[in-house]
């Protein structure tokens, strides 16, 4: 967003920035999992792990059939981590031993193999599916330590060691993986740029008790919020999108039904804080569930010299530098690891069309599908580059609502104490009766935008922008 006047700012990259939000409930600690620990934040491809059941629950006595699929081809290695810790590798396997897959073809485990995976009665509750695809094979796992019976148990601290191999090219990572590869971040970004294109992984928590019950889908959102930066002079700080973020939690929890809200509001809204959020997101959703994610405050692109993407957006947590933006690709991983879930996704920050246009986007002028290969010489890269991408393995996404288009700037305003979309957002929800879908509030609110901008002497600079990449039925904002 931008406060009215204020154009743009510039700081070594070349950034033009927009306008953040606030925080309530909960700051939960991050997922201490293998999983969690090796999540690739931006990888140069897409991994997806699947289950026969799309609710991910099992009872016992049931079966476990496994997909994985991979953008690229690669060697795949697949992993179960058990109520109690355990782990096991169940691909590659004594049947299978060969782990190289081709590109976008789905692996079934156990497949042809000669082995079942099924539920047992005991150490039953949430266990964790973990898909690695990496460039070469690891050396750590020899074909003959594999289980005569199909899914090998891995000893002591051999998963780490495996994915340390995958993440770092090293296997001895004393004090523990995450720490080795935040000292890495920190120490090398190159270097760790480098090794996060040669590997990609997908996670899944699964389900198993001993029967099957009645379920009831979570409604659950996150809210963040900055209008205060650490490190921006005064005159380019916010004044609303931390009320926006705490207006837009409160109306979830009136009229939209969410139960849990999550909100990170100014010097709570750190890139730390927002992944731990995100982590307490996927683990504590599951299939089903309802998620909404809103953010509004300063959001950017910066130029490269690629062709291909000549520019990069972002969003900007509390305490960003150089080093510290909220990534669209990161942004993007975030969203896939809620595979499964209803997501929507509302973005009231500049050039926030640039996380969604490229894919099935809409205006009141267009509706279009735009293939990556033939973009423009300003293409959006969110759904473009990881969303279409995903979709391409088997994967459906969010419905996303941006305040602008990828070259506009997004306002907040004195006269209405709030940024724009987020206003005509807000007044929607409350007035409109009955069940409401985001492309529903997209259609209301358009118009209204419209108007309010020509009369302000704006018309033009802000038209909100929908995208919709989920599966049929669309989520509801409102019930």
């Amino acid at each position: 967003m931008r406060p009215r006047n204020l154009l743009n700012w510039a700081v070594g990259l070349w950034l033009t920035l927009a306008t953040g939000l606030p925080s309530l409930a909960f700051d939960p600690p991050p997922d201490p999992s293998p999983a969690a620990e090796a999540m690739n934040e931006a990888p140069a491809w897409m991994v997806r792990v699947a289950v026969d059941r799309q609710d991910r629950a099992y009872v016992v006595g049931e079966d476990v059939n496994i997909q994985a699929v991979s953008e690229q081809a690669g060697y795949l290695y697949l992993f179960n981590i058990d109520t109690a810790g355990e782990k096991t590798l169940l691909f590659p396997n004594r049947f299978r031993p060969d782990n190289r897959i081709p590109a976008k073809s789905v692996i079934s485990v156990p497949g042809p193999a000669g082995f079942r995976i099924r539920v047992g009665p005991r150490g039953l509750g949430t266990e964790t599916l973990l898909a690695v695809v990496t460039k070469r094979p690891l050396q750590e796992m020899k074909p003959e330590e594999f289980s005569r019976e199909g899914p090998t148990p891995l000893r002591g601290d051999q998963l780490e060691r495996l994915l340390a191999e995958a993440t770092l090219g090293r296997r001895d990572v004393a004090g523990g993986l995450r720490e080795a590869r935040d000292d890495l971040r920190q120490r090398d970004p190159e270097e760790y740029a480098r090794r996060s294109r040669e590997w990609a992984e997908h996670s899944i928590q699964i389900r198993t008790a001993p029967s099957r019950g009645p379920g009831q889908p979570q409604r659950v959102g996150l809210f963040v919020g900055v209008s205060r930066y650490a490190n921006l002079p005064e005159k380019e700080q916010l004044h609303f999108a931390h009320r926006d973020a705490q207006r837009i939690a409160e109306a979830a929890r009136q009229v939209g039904r969410f139960a849990r809200a999550n909100l990170l509001t100014d010097a709570d809204a750190t890139l730390e804080r927002i992944r731990a959020a995100f982590q307490e997101l996927v683990a504590s959703t599951r299939p089903g569930d309802t998620v909404l994610i809103f953010w509004a405050g300063h959001g950017g692109r910066v130029k490269t010299d690629n062709p291909a993407r000549p520019f990069i957006y972002y969003l900007l947590p509390h305490d960003f530098n150089p080093q510290t933006f909220f990534h669209e690709d990161e942004f993007g991983r975030w969203v896939q690891a809620l595979d499964g879930r209803k997501v929507m996704v509302v973005l009231d920050a500049c050039f926030s069309g640039g996380h969604i246009e490229g894919a099935r986007t809409t205006t009141r002028e267009t509706i279009t599908e735009v293939d990556p290969r033939t973009q423009g010489p300003d293409p959006a890269h969110f759904l473009d580059t990881i969303l279409i991408r995903s979709r391409s393995i088997g994967q459906h996404d969010a419905a996303v609502l941006a305040a602008c288009r990828l070259d506009q700037t997004s306002l907040e305003l004195d006269k209405l104490q709030s940024g724009a979309m987020t206003y005509f957002l807000v007044e929607v929800l409350g007035a409109t009766p009955g069940p409401l879908t985001l492309e529903g509030v997209y259609r209301r609110i358009d118009p209204m935008i419209r108007k309010y901008m020509r009369g302000i002497g704006e018309e033009g600079n802000q038209t909100p922008v929908f995208s919709d990449q989920t599966p049929r039925p669309p989520a509801v904002i409102r019930p």
